[in-house]
């Protein structure tokens, strides 16, 4: 007959079990430590391709959603500041008249003033189909940001200062 064995459980007080915690976060310490010079001397000696090709393989899809604006259900594809007067009239009192035209899908523009174009405009989410650069001028330096995004099975063109 196999005799049962009790276990005797010691009753830690406050005080030990915050010097077992400290010890053990000074061991996890040390450990890091060691474990972040080894790293560094890796990073140091390895071949920066390859590193790079490691960490490339890595990454994740990520920024293949980005938002539209839509105003009435209509996606805006561009806007320019029209007006933008800000003064202080003489009782010190700051005023401000900004007005903006935006461009829609269908090539409609529409001037309104800036804030209510903040408030009213929603932000929907598309897919980002392509992404490239479009040459303003001659200079192959001065370029813009272009999306070509996908809205509910429709596509549009969108420079990127206009997404998100």
């Amino acid at each position: 007959m196999a005799k049962k064995e009790t276990k005797e459980k010691k009753v830690l007080t406050v005080e030990e079990k915050i010097d077992a915690l400290l010890a053990e976060m000074a061991e996890l310490k040390a450990s890091d430590k060691a474990k972040d010079e080894k790293i560094s001397m890796l990073t140091q000696i390895a071949d920066k391709g390859r590193v790079e090709n490691f960490e490339s393989k890595l990454k994740k899809d990520i920024g293949s959603i980005v938002k539209v604006s839509t105003l009435n259900g209509v996606v805006v594809t561009s806007w320019r500041s029209v007006l933008d007067e800000v003064y202080k009239d003489s009782n010190g009192i700051w005023h401000e008249k900004q007005v903006i035209e935006t461009t829609t899908e269908d090539g409609k523009t529409q001037s309104m003033d800036l804030v209510d174009f903040f408030r009213n405009v929603k932000k929907v989410p598309a897919k980002v189909i392509l992404r490239g650069k479009k040459l303003v001028s001659e200079d192959p330096e001065i370029h813009t940001e272009e999306f070509k995004v996908s809205v509910e099975g429709k596509e549009y063109t969108l420079e990127g200062a206009f997404i998100n």
